[in-house]
């Protein structure tokens, strides 16, 4: 086997590259194994369309094909449900369409690296919060303890009284029991 026969079985088998070959109508007619890996076996006859994910419906092949040396950043259906970002390009040869595409693995880890960053510092900042609710809560536990009670004595002030004399007031008419003091 020679050199390029070599490169080329490890560019269509191994390389994290996707190659698909596309009709006019955007109905894919080939593909290499790594996208048969990704996208299935049974992609072949299948629109372009139904692995591509765009939430926004602002894609199009035909824009696509405008600029065919600039990469679009595209996210396609993988076969296990997961979405995989990709930049694409789109290239018309005679009546085909060829959609090469890779994924940009040191941005994806940065990025990753950024969510995963976030997230410990939305974790942070999530338990700081519930520490304050809970000094929150105690601090109104006091405050309400200090207005009902006097502060010499510690007994049921007089605002106390005349709240709790209302609850049972209330509830007295609300049941229509008689009441006494």
């Amino acid at each position: 086997m020679d050199k390029n026969t070599l490169i080329s079985r490890y560019m269509d088998e191994n390389a994290p590259i996707i190659l698909l070959v596309l009709d006019k109508q955007g109905t894919i007619v080939e593909m290499n194994r790594y996208a048969c890996k990704l996208f299935g076996e049974k992609l072949e006859g299948r629109a372009f369309h139904e692995i591509l994910v765009d939430f926004q419906n602002i894609f199009s092949l035909d824009r696509g094909l405008e600029n065919p040396e600039n990469a679009q950043l595209l996210n396609l259906k993988a076969l296990n449900g997961s979405t995989l970002t990709f930049y694409v390009f789109l290239q018309q040869l005679d009546e085909q369409i060829i959609v090469f595409g890779h994924q940009e693995i040191d941005e994806m880890e940065t990025l990753s690296n950024e969510l995963l960053g976030l997230n410990q510092e939305l974790n942070n900042l999530t338990r700081q919060l519930s520490l304050k609710n809970r000094e929150l809560k105690r601090a109104n536990e006091k405050i309400l303890e200090l207005s009902r009670t006097d502060s010499l004595t510690g007994c049921a002030n007089r605002g106390f009284f005349n709240e709790r004399i209302s609850e049972m007031i209330s509830l007295a008419k609300r049941k229509s029991l008689p009441l006494s003091m």
